[in-house]
């Protein structure tokens, strides 16, 4: 299979598989993204490099695990109860890896977000964050700016609501152990967790809607059969 000027082989293919494979029997609550780093050989091959094991909702892939002559393109990881469609944090890089590959627990699925302009070097990396930080940008880079411009607000939001389930999870579960210890709760308190719960996830949407409405300007989405 090929992605762009890359071939994906079926040995790299069945690496993906079996991490999404691992990710699924996992039985625990908080069970952590699994992954690889992606690096292309002299002749274009792709090939998966490391084992990082993340947390439940981020991963670190490392550029560095790549060995030898081959060139980082970007990185694989799971996405534990949730489907294949990337993040915001997954697409907010704009540039600084070539490939983002998915494996998403809900669907079974495997997607890889290919960047569709040039991949940036370490120099034209260090050039971007100069200008993002002094607010002179070049316009060689318009491309990653508008990139980042359209995704750092979605990351921020998707971080926001992070924090905002983690509450719900807490407070879900003050709520039960009260109702173990058949300690009366207020049909008010009721109500008010129903109320975040639909307000949290009428957010949910609107994100995962522009998520995908802005990743078709940067990203050609490809499923991995």
């Amino acid at each position: 299979m090929k992605l762009n000027s890359y071939i994906l082989p079926n040995d790299t293919k069945d690496n993906m598989r079996n991490k999404l494979s691992e990710t699924r029997l996992d039985q625990r609550e908080d069970k952590p993204e699994l992954g690889f780093t992606l690096c292309a050989n002299s002749a274009n091959v792709i090939r998966s490099r490391g084992n990082p094991s993340g947390e439940s909702d981020k991963i670190y892939i490392d550029p560095n695990a790549c060995t030898g002559d081959e060139k980082f393109l970007g990185g694989y990881h799971t996405h534990p109860k949730i489907d294949s469609d990337a993040s915001a944090n997954d697409l907010v890089h704009c540039g600084r890896s070539k490939l983002a590959c998915i494996g998403g627990e809900l669907d079974n699925k495997i997607k890889c977000y290919i960047w569709k302009d040039m991949q940036l070097s370490s120099e034209d990396m260090g050039k971007l964050a100069d200008g993002y930080i002094s607010g002179h940008r070049d316009p060689k880079y318009k491309k990653n700016f508008d990139c980042i411009d359209d995704f750092e607000p979605l990351y921020y939001e998707e971080e926001d609501l992070k924090d905002l389930n983690r509450g719900l999870k807490k407070l879900e579960s003050d709520l039960h152990d009260l109702e173990r210890d058949n300690i009366m709760i207020s049909p008010i308190a009721r109500i008010q967790l129903s109320m975040v719960r639909t307000i949290r996830d009428r957010r949910v949407g609107t994100l995962t809607a522009s998520i995908k409405d802005k990743s078709k300007k940067y990203y050609n989405e490809v499923e991995i059969k």
